[in-house]
Order: structure tokens, then C-alpha cells, then sequence
């Protein structure tokens, strides 16, 4: 994300991660998205998961 971007970005949406750590799970959330993220992604699944998610 460009640091223009980023400033215009709304600072009151919600958004967290959740950690499993007993099955290596990650749960990123943003509003009412959320993605499931496995032990080991590879920079294009995050890359993927960064572009889908909702501006």
C-alpha cells in the first residue's frame, strides 16, 4: 500500500487477527471480511489475500 493510500484511509474500521496457535491458524479480519490464513503462506497468497480485501 502506498503511503498516500494509507492516509486516506479510514482510521475507525475495524479490524483484527486471531491466533491459533495449537493448529498454526491465522484469521485476519476487516468489517465484515475475513480470510483464513494457513501456517506457512507463500508471498503470493498474502499478496492475494492483501488485493481482496475491501477499500
Amino acid at each position: 500500500m502506498s503511503e498516500s493510500k494509507y492516509n486516506q484511509a479510514d482510521p475507525d474500521i475495524p479490524c483484527g487477527l486471531h491466533f491459533d496457535v495449537d493448529h498454526q491458524q491465522f484469521r485476519f479480519w476487516v468489517d465484515d471480511y475475513g480470510v483464513e490464513i494457513e501456517s506457512q503462506p507463500t508471498r503470493s497468497e498474502i499478496r492475494s489475500i492483501a488485493e481482496d480485501l475491501p477499500s
